[in-house]
Order: structure tokens, then sequence, then C-alpha cells
């Protein structure tokens, strides 16, 4: 008998897909995104990771990456928006808000 191999597939539950779909539809362009909790999803979407992947990368907790992708924060330190930068390959400037330019 040969023995029996399990791979380990990671599959996107029906609510983060349907999350992701709508939140796609609403802005089907990164032009049309001004807050930087909208823009940090909208690439992390199109490059198809889960929050833990992310956080995983920035070295924080899952919750605390959450938190950068909540409507209400307004604060995301720059060395994370450098790493994140990286990632996703865009400049530093286009994953953030006016607020958060001022700031840095």
């Amino acid at each position: 008998m040969a023995p029996l191999m399990v791979l380990h597939l990671p599959l996107l539950s029906m609510k983060k897909y349907n999350d992701a779909v709508k939140f796609n539809l609403q802005f089907t362009s990164l032009d049309k995104i001004e807050s930087m909790p909208d823009k940090l999803r909208w690439h992390r979407y199109h490059k198809g990771l889960y929050q833990f992947e992310v956080a995983e990368y920035l070295g924080v907790e899952r919750q605390t990456y959450s938190g950068y992708e909540e409507p209400d924060r307004d604060f995301c330190p720059p060395e994370h928006i450098a790493k994140l930068a990286e990632l996703y390959g865009v400049p530093a400037e286009d994953l953030t808000d006016e607020y958060n330019l001022f700031i840095y």
C-alpha cells in the first residue's frame, strides 16, 4: 500500500470571498480610494493574501495588522508602510492617505 499523502491547501471561506468581491466591486481602481485602510485592503486582496500572512511578513500579530485595515485607524508606523510598499511593489506614498503623508 502506498502512504496517503495529505496536502494542506488554504481554502478561502465564502464569507471572506464575498467580502473581497464586494470590496473590489465598490473600488474598481486604486485611484478611487482615499483612505489608507482601504488602500491596504485593496492591495492585499489583489495580491491574494490573508491578513495573517501580511502580519507575519511585518513581524506583528494578526490583530495589529487587522487594526491597520479598520476604518477608524488613522496611523500606521512608517517602518510598516515601507515594508508593505516593498511587499506590494508600490511606492509608500501610494499606500498612505493625506493625513499620514502629513505625519511622515
